[in-house]
């Protein structure tokens, strides 16, 4: 189960993501996942917000991963065209074919290490 922070941080990025803020949803989102690769919710909301249909589908691919069963997954997923071609399905698929590693996810790894929320003391948001 996630802590209090990463259920906070989890709820301002879906916030972000509904007001259509994309670059905060990235990296609140981010944050989450940092803390907890397998969060679904996180997941879903972060294939929500990529520009990119690689990017999208790897989220939607790796949230399936985790639980086959997600039915909103696999249709979002139908809707970009079905699995990727390349037949990875890895998290990092679009990454690679893009030929390096996600931008939005690097600044949000960088970002967090200097950034403190509210309620705690730096050395516990690191």
């Amino acid at each position: 189960m996630a802590d209090q922070h990463t259920q906070e941080r989890l709820r301002e990025g879906v916030e972000a993501a509904r007001r259509g803020d994309k670059l905060t949803a990235r990296r609140l989102l981010q944050q989450v996942l940092l803390q907890d690769r397998t969060n679904e919710v996180a997941l879903m909301w972060m294939a929500s917000v990529m520009d990119t249909v690689a990017e999208r589908r790897a989220y939607l691919e790796r949230a399936l991963q985790i639980n086959p069963n997600n039915d909103r997954a696999r249709e979002a997923l139908n809707r970009l065209g079905g699995a990727s071609r390349s037949g990875g399905g890895t998290f990092t698929t679009a990454a690679r074919r893009r030929g390096g590693a996600n931008p939005y996810l690097i600044a949000a790894a960088i970002k967090t290490r200097w950034i403190s929320c509210s309620r705690c003391r730096p050395s516990r948001c690191w």
